[in-house]
């Protein structure tokens, strides 16, 4: 490529010419592709490996490097161990390698990634069975309740244990579209409805009908994220 410009006389490479998009200038024309490691610190966060792996390429002076495949998403995920930019942790921890490339004058880029049908799902689908299997565990215990003191007081706390899974289930919900994103939307409502209709009524004698009431939500809200899982039974 000995088709840039004329320097002493010699012409040089134009690799090492300067080159424009748009509104960035490279300092040359060597890139760096993005390059798969599986190697993200805990919660897909970028840590010293990729700083000391691409930063290696900046001081042997690559005007652009690009991170690898980076997860939008956890339940998009094409391993376990991808890179993450789906939360405000995961965007933090790149700015050390992008303040050691701005450093060394040497541009970067991001490859965003989604494995869609082929992502690695099955650890956010175990977390979300655990939780449905948690809160049939304490809409059984609300069951056998009746109402007293200790009671009233042990019902708050399962209650409250439901909702906390209730949220856990909800955030690991796949991206479904249509009518199931509909009809997961209508189950969480009318779960968190039997929920919130339990604790009001957790003065006004048994809790065995109430709790009946919230078995059957809950029925609802487990089937729903059955089918959400690709119909894999918790």
């Amino acid at each position: 490529m000995n088709d840039g410009a004329n320097v002493g006389g010699a012409t040089r490479p134009k690799l090492f010419e300067p080159f424009t998009i748009r509104g960035l200038t490279l300092k040359n024309r060597l890139v760096v592709p993005p390059m798969v490691h599986y190697r993200a610190e805990p919660g897909g966060t970028c840590g010293t490996f990729h700083v000391v792996h691409l930063g290696r390429y900046a001081l042997g002076g690559f005007g652009l490097v690009f991170v690898e495949a980076t997860g939008v998403e956890e339940i998009g995920l094409i391993n376990e161990h991808d890179l993450g930019i789906w939360n405000e942790t995961q965007a933090e921890s790149f700015k050390p390698l992008i303040a050691f490339m701005r450093r060394e004058n040497t541009a970067i880029g991001i490859q965003l990634a989604h494995g869609g049908s082929k992502s690695s799902s099955d650890k956010a689908k175990d977390q979300a069975c655990s939780a449905v299997s948690d809160i049939k565990t304490q809409v059984n215990d609300l069951k056998s309740l009746t109402v007293s003191t200790d009671s009233v007081d042990q019902a708050q706390k399962d209650l409250q244990a439901i909702q906390d899974d209730l949220k856990t289930i909800q955030q690991q919900a796949p991206n479904v579209k249509g009518d199931l994103q509909t009809q997961l939307k209508d189950a969480n409502q009318a779960f968190e409805q039997s929920v919130s209709t339990t604790l009001q009524s957790l003065q006004s004698g048994s809790l065995g009908s109430v709790a009946s009431g919230l078995t059957e939500a809950l029925t609802t809200l487990e089937n729903s994220y059955q089918q959400a899982f690709s119909g894999v039974k918790c």
